[in-house]
């Protein structure tokens, strides 16, 4: 892996009309007209935005099993900053440039206010770390969310697997199989068979 040398942009941005970021059979993700756009260039490509304005998350985080639905949908209004990498050229057209009423809109004096928000974001993000993003595939998207906690909640979806992250859970859905991963306890399900690992007991239903 190799350090992410990233840059932002220098031109604010908004959305023109409500934009869906990213949608796939279990989760749509959502910026509303005139949220701001910042854009993350990579290799003087732009790969993906910070934004900031009105949004909207859901995900089908739901696993069927022989014992019912494990999980409930997640439904999350998009009020704080937020990355995207992936599917940056896919919305270029629902995007144009922001003026100064566009930024103070959302309590932003000028682009560089704007503009250090959404450094603190990568930076907070990106520091110190080491990044390898496979974003040629067409369908690989990056999502990071931000929380009351340290760490973002993130979303990663490439071909038809699909990550869900937060403090307390994480979800993979890939095909007709689901995995659920919480304190103590481990859902795996599989073509109408159900592995349950719950603390050292292993249960398998059909």
């Amino acid at each position: 892996m190799r350090p992410l040398n990233y840059r932002l942009g220098d031109k604010p941005l908004k959305t023109v009309e409500d934009a869906t970021l990213f949608k796939n059979d279990r989760c749509i993700v959502t910026a509303h007209k005139d949220t701001l756009a910042l854009p993350i260039v990579i290799d003087e490509e732009t790969e993906g935005y910070v934004f900031h304005g009105a949004g909207k998350l859901l995900l089908d985080a739901v696993i069927e099993t022989s014992r019912g639905a494990i999980g409930k949908p997640i439904d999350r209004d998009l009020k704080e900053l937020f990355l995207m990498f992936g599917g940056a050229k896919e919305i270029k057209e629902s995007l144009d440039y922001a003026d100064s009423s566009d930024l103070f809109k959302l309590g932003y004096e000028n682009p560089e206010a704007f503009s250090e928000r959404a450094e603190e974001l990568c930076r907070s993000l990106f520091k110190g770390k080491s990044m390898r993003l496979d974003l040629d595939e067409k369908e690989a998207c990056i999502f990071a969310f931000q929380n009351l906690n340290a760490k973002p909640d993130i979303l990663v979806s490439k071909g038809d697997k699909l990550v869900y992250t937060s403090r307390r859970s994480v979800y993979v859905f890939k095909g007709d199989k689901g995995v659920l991963k919480r304190p103590g306890e481990v859902v795996v399900s599989k073509e109408g068979k159900t592995i349950v690992i719950n603390g050292p007991n292993v249960l398998m239903e059909r």
